[in-house]
């Protein structure tokens, strides 16, 4: 490894040289899918003067894609490229790393550059709504499939219920239709079944705004609210705003994505386009590649965040409180996935038969007397029942 990067670090002042910068590579660090190497440059060239130089940069290094970013300390222009060697971040050994600092209805979604895993808590403030947009091949359904499976081990059920939604339409690998739901069917979270006819989507997203309303109308009257907290999961952002309806269904979702976090429900939704949908106010951003500088800039709301630069295949931004970090999505196999469901459903079915099993409170025996002696001060005890706090 150490030949390979000498040879790319002299490819990369090779470039920079030929077009008349006196720029050289000062070291670099490793990450799970790239190398980010930290240029040097003279005191009159900015950053801004490499730019045009990325497409050249990417063909003399032999990679797919290059992306140039300040480093997030000192600012200094880092080049980072992929690794040859990449190395793939695994949900579940890192959902047991976190296990024990994960807040309430919070997702896993990966490792950042310096290795730190990356949580989202859905219910921050400045986290909610989230999306999560990027081309075909970028990483989305698989993000959502983590963001899933995260919260339902770290939550246990009669805190975290999950709505998944899925209207991105059969994409086809061989003869085989995808989408983030499959294996998920059986998790002990889920209000119902994954939902993939647009019809029944729709009902949905009018089900879950009645359901808003009546918790607003809780909290109106000062009343606590009532139930799990809600996450719906929406695959297909694009394809739900149009169409015959999608006038309906956009302003049921930006009333949701306005209010929700306040009653306890949440929403994050994936889109190929996220120019249809800059008129929800989010939150987090997660952004994988996209297609152009136009649609990275609508997605992740920044001019010259470098979207279009990412790898793919879960390689992703997050742009939140105008701060960005890239990092790369966890991903887990399907039969991780059939066991990891299957011991939750254990789990749950556990935890109902020893609600079942536990004995019944004992009824308090009437008194003969109709007219009880009052006890004197030392005879009381007194209990504090659930809720009375």
């Amino acid at each position: 490894m150490r030949d390979y990067l000498e040879r790319q670090a002299n490819a990369i002042e090779y470039v920079l040289h030929a077009h008349g910068i006196s720029a050289r590579v000062g070291g670099g660090t490793l990450s799970p899918r790239l190398i980010h190497f930290q240029l040097q440059l003279p005191p009159p060239v900015r950053m801004a003067r490499l730019t045009p130089l990325l497409h050249e940069l990417t063909e003399a290094l032999e990679v797919d894609a290059v992306r140039l970013a300040p480093d997030p300390d000192t600012g200094a222009p880092v080049l980072e490229v992929p690794r040859p060697d990449p190395v793939p971040v695994r949900l579940l050994p890192l959902a047991r790393k976190v296990a024990e600092v994960v807040p309430p209805a919070t997702a896993t979604l990966g490792l950042d550059t310096t290795g730190t895993p990356l949580l989202l808590r859905l219910d921050a403030p400045e986290v909610g709504p989230a999306l999560i947009a990027g081309s075909a091949g970028a990483g989305k359904s698989n993000l959502l499939q983590a963001v899933a499976l995260s919260l339902a081990l770290h939550n246990a059920p009669r805190d975290v219920r999950l709505l998944l939604l899925d209207v991105s339409g059969p994409a086809r690998r061989g003869q085989r239709s995808i989408s983030p739901w499959m294996g998920l069917e059986g998790l002990p979270h889920l209000v119902t079944g994954p939902v993939i006819a647009p019809e029944e989507v729709h009902l949905r997203l009018r089900w879950v705004n009645r359901l808003l309303n009546r918790r607003m109308e809780q909290l109106a009257e000062g009343e606590a609210l009532e139930g799990s907290t809600l996450v719906v999961l929406l695959d297909g952002l694009h394809a739900t705003l149009r169409g015959q309806g999608g006038q309906e269904r956009a302003e049921l979702i930006r009333h949701l994505a306005t209010e929700g976090r306040e009653a306890g429900i949440h929403l994050v939704a994936s889109t190929m386009d996220a120019t249809l949908s800059e008129d929800i106010p989010w939150g987090a951003r997660l952004v994988g590649r996209m297609p152009d500088q136009g649609q990275a800039h609508a997605a992740s709301g920044i001019h010259g965040s470098g979207a279009e630069g990412l790898l793919g295949a879960g390689d992703f931004l997050a742009v939140l409180g105008g701060e960005m970090l890239r990092f790369q999505t966890a991903s887990v196999t399907p039969e991780e996935i059939m066991r990891t469901v299957g011991l939750l459903q254990q789990v749950a079915e556990g935890e109902i038969r020893a609600a079942e099993a536990a004995p019944a409170p004992k009824p308090r025996s009437r008194p003969t007397n109709p007219q009880p002696k009052a006890a004197s001060r030392a005879e009381r005890t007194w209990s504090v029942g659930p809720g009375a706090g």
